[in-house]
């Protein structure tokens, strides 16, 4: 419970020495609680104690320790638990990230920086991985940079994923063009992506495997917001 709030005046010589010495003792810091972040503030005189001694004091009241010799010194030790400062993101948690995906070579693949950042659950599997992993124990605000490996990327890059067909295979309103993304059906019914690689007169060669199989990718990031 806390006690009912007292006044304390210092008398005239004590504002006289207050003036003068407004110092605070590196013995009160060795007092305080290491799971806690303390600031000394100026107080105004009268100062307003809003706890008693023996008792918890609330996350922004001022420090009992004030009630014995403090008192004249004219400071208010401010308690605030760290949490409250620096939240960090953890699995569960929906965040909002910015960032730059780059290759080997420094080529920028993908970037959020010109458009809102990415918002998403950590550890929904809505990412790579290697990303949400990075981000767990970051604070907003905060930045880094990491690199994945292609395997814990997209992959290696798999030659039995790369076919040649025959053009007349293809429809023939198809005007593919190298680069261009297609859609294939397989037997089985699977729906699979493909780039075009390479284009003869009678040839076509199409890719499945992932655009950015078989590299490292690095990743700027940027921890804007946890919800």
């Amino acid at each position: 419970m806390y006690r009912k709030a007292t006044r304390l005046v210092p008398t005239q010589r004590e504002s006289a020495r207050i003036q003068e010495e407004r110092v605070a003792s590196p013995q009160l810091l060795h007092a305080l609680d290491g799971e806690r972040d303390v600031s000394l503030h100026d107080a105004p005189h009268p100062l307003d104690i809003a706890c008693g001694v023996g008792n918890a004091c609330s996350e922004t009241s001022t420090t009992p320790a004030l009630l014995g010799p403090w008192s004249h010194w004219g400071l208010a030790v401010v308690f605030v638990r760290k949490e409250h400062l620096m939240t960090q993101a953890q699995s569960g948690d929906m965040v909002k990230v910015h960032y730059t995906g780059r290759l080997a070579d420094g080529t920028i693949f993908e970037t959020s920086r010109q458009r809102d950042p990415l918002e998403f659950t950590l550890g929904g599997g809505d990412i790579l991985p290697g990303v949400e992993q990075a981000i767990v124990g970051m604070t907003a605000g905060e930045s880094k940079t990491i690199t994945i490996p292609a395997a814990h990327a997209y992959g290696p890059h798999q030659p039995e994923r790369v076919v040649e067909l025959e053009r007349h295979h293809l429809p023939p309103d198809l005007q593919p063009e190298v680069g261009q993304h297609l859609h294939m059906q397989r037997q089985d019914g699977e729906t699979l992506e493909v780039v075009v690689t390479a284009l003869t007169e009678e040839h076509i060669t199409l890719d499945a495997n992932h655009p950015l199989a078989g590299h490292d990718l690095s990743f700027d990031l940027q921890l804007v917001e946890i919800r």
